[in-house]
């Protein structure tokens, strides 16, 4: 079950991210007013589904790798992969912030 809903969000996000894009025809619909400073609806949606993916599918990671460091005070893999994910969603979180507000 896990592998049909990662196969249908991995579907989901190229279409939104690739292929959306580059038809043009969501343009109008997309961005909103440059007057109130905010980016467009894309990027915040794009936001809103990577929560969604980190939440049900990173969450498992984060507490393995926050487990092994405080049981056993040693960073693995899973580690590696929580400091990346985090760092970068926190930079994105920054940059959408700055950006769009």
């Amino acid at each position: 079950m896990d592998l049909i809903c990662s196969l249908v969000i991995i579907l989901m996000y190229l279409i939104l991210v690739l292929f959306l894009p580059l038809s043009g025809v969501f343009d109008d619909v997309i961005i909103y007013p440059t007057e109130w400073n905010i980016y467009s609806l894309y990027l915040i949606g794009m936001f809103l589904f990577t929560c969604l993916v980190v939440k049900f599918y990173g969450i498992s990671t984060f507490i393995s790798a926050w487990r092994n460091y405080y049981d056993y005070r040693t960073l693995n893999m899973d580690s590696l992969i929580t400091i990346g994910s985090v760092s970068s969603f926190i930079m994105a979180l920054a940059l959408i912030v700055e950006y769009t507000l």
